[in-house]
């Protein structure tokens, strides 16, 4: 699944959110975890305060920031799994 400011995306992030691009993350579901990657934008994916740097495995419990402050709703992507 992707998330960015694009209307294509399986999550749409606000138009204004500072920093992030119109395709900006990959998310995955792999067995009962998740895996999040970075689409090569300029203000990059962070998790838990580190850059992600290739496909890195979360959880719910992890903070995962895209751009320069916008958190992603993780009621979201339990959404998106469960309809999977």
């Amino acid at each position: 699944m992707t998330i960015g400011r694009a209307s294509d995306n399986t999550i749409v992030v606000p138009w204004n959110a500072p920093g992030v691009s119109r395709y900006h993350a990959r998310v995955t579901f792999v067995g009962d975890g998740m895996s999040i990657e970075d689409a090569g934008t300029p203000n990059g994916t962070w998790l838990n305060g580190h850059r992600v740097h290739g496909p890195t495995t979360f959880t719910l419990a992890d903070e995962v920031r895209l751009g320069h402050r916008y958190l992603l709703n993780k009621a979201q992507l339990l959404a998106v799994k469960l309809e999977l």
